[in-house]
This record gives C-alpha cells, structure tokens and sequence, in this order.
C-alpha cells in the first residue's frame, strides 16, 4: 500500500536524502491523506 511505503520513507529519511532537504511531518501527512483519497 502506498500510504505505508510512505510511512516507512518517513521513518528512514530515505525521501529527506533523496531530495537533499528536510521535510516536515506536515508534508508527509498532506502527502497521506492525498494518497488515501486517490486510492477510494
């Protein structure tokens, strides 16, 4: 499920090293809400 892959992202930075900058919670449950309306 991609609300979960999103969750673990989280968890281990891995998006933050990817992109090279710091992401606050607030944009990582923006992203899982937006993710969970797509997936009804």
């Amino acid at each position: 499920n991609s609300v979960e892959c999103l969750k673990i992202a989280e968890k281990r930075k891995s998006l933050e090293r990817s992109l090279k900058a710091t992401i606050p919670a607030e944009v990582y449950k923006k992203l899982g809400k937006e993710m969970m309306g797509s997936e009804e």
